[in-house]
């Protein structure tokens, strides 16, 4: 991914960088000792379900550090200056394997799709226009790398205020803002929004 910037509505400037072996510390950082959440380390849908609980942590890390080390496309982060603030998990949908199984979110397309499954915000940068502009940088990233159409599978929140152990699929609002449009609702509070080349 070529680097680029783009002005958030608080925050003046914000670079973002592919995850690659270079940026490796730089998502560490960002995800602490708990990996983001409960020890996930953003291979909550790469793994099937026994398999991930079990990798919980520090295995899950390891599983994931070595899907950087084949070069696989896994997502980008934000900078602000020298400090990761925010992470946008973007692959082609069919590494992702319990995703590939989903009930709610079955494949609706013939065309291979990459699909946008989790965003992570340092707690001093959200509420601030991040995810939008995220959410823009993760679909440049992956029609750079030949995407023809990106999913997203946010949901509708019932109440202002959601704890953010339940927002990291992003909300329908940040993603209508980023060009996604909404293609099915396979429950009350998910969509499947699409945006294409």
């Amino acid at each position: 991914m070529e680097n680029y910037s783009y002005s958030c509505i608080k925050i003046t400037m914000i670079n973002f960088k592919s995850l690659n072996e270079e940026t490796w510390p730089n998502l560490q950082s960002l995800f602490g000792d708990k990996g983001a959440c409960g020890g996930c380390w953003c291979m909550y849908w790469r793994l099937a379900y026994k398999d991930y609980e079990n990798g919980k942590g520090q295995r899950n890390q390891l599983k994931f550090f070595k899907l950087i080390q084949k070069g696989l496309p896994l997502g980008i982060l934000a900078f602000k200056e020298d400090e990761s603030i925010g992470w946008c998990s973007i692959s082609p949908k069919r590494a992702l394997v319990r995703l590939e199984k989903s009930r709610l979110f079955k494949t609706i397309e013939a065309t291979p799709t990459w699909s946008i499954t989790c965003l992570f915000i340092n707690k001093n940068h959200r509420n601030m226009g991040l995810s939008v502009a995220l959410i823009r940088a993760a679909a440049k990233y992956a029609f750079e790398n030949g995407a023809v159409i990106i999913e997203a599978y946010p949901i509708i929140p019932k109440t202002t205020r959601i704890p953010a152990a339940f927002a990291w699929v992003g909300f329908i609002n940040s993603f209508s803002k980023a060009g996604f449009e909404k293609k099915a609702q396979p429950s009350e509070n998910r969509l499947i929004m699409q945006i294409e080349r």
